[in-house]
């Protein structure tokens, strides 16, 4: 088992095996993912702050005191890209501290959100193409578009990810893709919901035309808990379809069946189903759609099981030279059941995001955001709503 202390130098030392790369991404966002990157971009570093106003820092339950506060933002993005055809390298990290400017008793007023990224892909022959991509975050507020951390974060996280995949072309239109991909989430605080994960995915692709392919996957995965009380392995047999309508707009599904079993007593047969939408039209727009249904990590450790349905939009647009925009929707519908000492119980999370960037000279952006969460469910003292507003700038060198 891999302990606490140990879970972030393992995915540090993961992302250093470069050679072995993958081009996908975690999470939801592994769903579909397009992982073309910019093949060269020099070495960037991005300064950003920004004040804005929490309604509901504590993520306190409704009709309890509610701490809304100011506060600061500061931080910093590096970003590097350098690619040849035979061999592509992406590196990123970022940085950024909080203060809350009037917190409530026995409330921390600092945090920290930490992120690094590597993404390498390596064409060994014209056959064989291998990949890695390896994230590490250190942070306190989830992240919905990833899946991994529960809706009601109040204590620091660490989450990572680490993914190796080789994919092989048989023949002009059969390809088979390996792949093997870590992640875990640990909490600064004993948490039941500290927990590593471990995922061995077979697929092949049949290209049927230039622009489908159908897919025929088998995954195996393990999920270890520090308490040991919720661990399970998963089997997965899935069918599928990834089809390019255009040069702009591209589709994936796959589903299927998910067979859990867990290390306590048990097992349970659930359908289980993915599926993307990308669309990108130059800089100017980007579109996705994503959707997953399918047992989650439990992610509370008062029951054995969770059930989940995600799905989220997000989208960038241009609006012109100076002036662009991003929004996003997320919403989960989540079933917990078989509680050790609670009732089953239903959740469902919403998440909204819009920002609007002005760049004011070549290297200088002024940005705003705003993002709302509401959490409703049948157990109501966990039921909360929560506003976020910011504005700030941000320069590029």
């Amino acid at each position: 088992m891999i302990t606490k202390r140990s879970f972030s130098a393992f995915i540090l030392a993961a992302a250093s095996v470069a050679g072995l790369g993958g081009a996908q991404a975690q999470g939801l966002l592994s769903i579909g993912a397009d992982n073309d990157f910019e093949a060269n971009l020099p070495f960037t570093v991005t300064l950003a702050t920004a004040v804005g106003y929490d309604s509901n820092s504590n993520q306190a339950p409704d009709g309890f005191d509610e701490a809304d506060t100011g506060f600061w933002q500061g931080g910093v993005v590096v970003a590097y890209a350098s690619g040849s055809p035979v061999t592509k390298v992406k590196v990123g990290g970022q940085y950024s501290g909080f203060y809350y400017f009037d917190t409530q008793p026995n409330q921390d007023d600092w945090f920290h959100n930490f992120r690094a990224t590597l993404n390498v892909t390596h064409s060994a022959s014209r056959r064989l193409q291998l990949g890695f991509n390896g994230w590490v975050a250190y942070e306190f507020q989830p992240d919905f578009a990833i899946g991994q951390t529960s809706s009601r974060v109040r204590d620091q996280y660490t989450f990572g990810y680490a993914n190796f995949s080789a994919a092989y072309m048989i023949s002009p239109a059969i390809t088979s893709v390996t792949n093997y991909t870590f992640n875990g989430v640990y909490y600064d605080e004993d948490n039941a919901d500290d927990r590593v994960s471990h995922l061995i995915s077979q697929q092949f692709k049949y290209l049927v035309s230039r622009l489908t392919a159908l897919t025929a996957e088998y995954r195996f995965g393990i999920t270890e808990y520090d308490s040991g009380r919720n661990d399970y392995k998963s089997h997965y047999a899935l069918i599928g379809a990834n089809h390019a309508f255009s040069r702009q707009l591209t589709a994936s599904i796959a589903g299927g069946a998910e067979f859990t079993e867990f290390d306590s007593g048990g097992d349970t047969t659930n359908p289980y189903f993915e599926g993307a939408l990308n669309y990108r039209l130059a800089e100017e727009t980007t579109l996705r759609w994503y959707n997953r249904y399918g047992y989650d990590a439990t992610n509370a450790g008062t029951h054995q099981k969770r059930l989940s349905y995600r799905t989220g939009l997000t989208a960038t647009q241009k609006f012109g030279p100076y002036l662009s925009g991003n929004a996003g929707v997320h919403y989960i519908h989540q079933t917990f059941e078989n509680g050790f000492a609670a009732s089953d119980r239903d959740d469902d999370v919403v998440y909204l995001t819009v920002g609007l960037d002005y760049q004011i000279l070549d290297n200088v952006v002024l940005n705003s955001s705003y993002s709302y969460t509401n959490l409703s469910s049948d157990a109501e003292l966990l039921e909360y709503d929560r506003s976020r507003v910011s504005l700030g700038v941000s320069a590029t060198f």
